[in-house]
């Protein structure tokens, strides 16, 4: 998959065998790219990632904390504040903590 660079096969496999913390930072990165390579606007391209984020950790059944996710719901939550949405943010924030 490397020497082809198909990133989508991958993460496919990857999130067939639930390695999370793998496809966010493939996600992450894609949407790294089209901001700073195609232009995309900074912030639909985090909703864009915390939308796939998000889906993916409730598919997944996944509890745990993980760095990426974590930051990503932090990111999408100071946007939500800047857009005076607290109480929104907060509300989201304490309903996707876990606790380890």
């Amino acid at each position: 998959m490397k020497q082809k660079k198909d990133i989508n096969s991958a993460i496919i496999c990857y999130i067939i065998s639930k390695e999370l913390s793998i496809v966010t930072d493939l996600w992450k990165k894609r949407a790294l790219y089209q901001i700073r390579k195609l232009g995309i606007d900074k912030n639909e391209a985090l909703f864009h990632l915390f939308q796939k984020t998000i889906l993916l950790k409730s598919a997944c059944g996944q509890q745990q904390s993980n760095e990426d996710v974590d930051l990503i719901v932090g990111d999408f939550s100071e946007f939500l504040n800047a857009e005076q949405q607290s109480f929104i943010a907060m509300k989201y924030l304490a309903s996707t903590s876990s606790v380890n």
